[in-house]
């Protein structure tokens, strides 16, 4: 991607929710 800024947000974005998302399952 040519918006790198953007893409680590996004990234960013993901591991937090799928971080969420697992400690709450735990």
């Amino acid at each position: 991607r040519s918006d790198v800024p953007g893409a680590l947000a996004e990234d960013a974005a993901a591991v937090a929710l799928a971080w969420a998302v697992t400690r709450d399952a735990a």
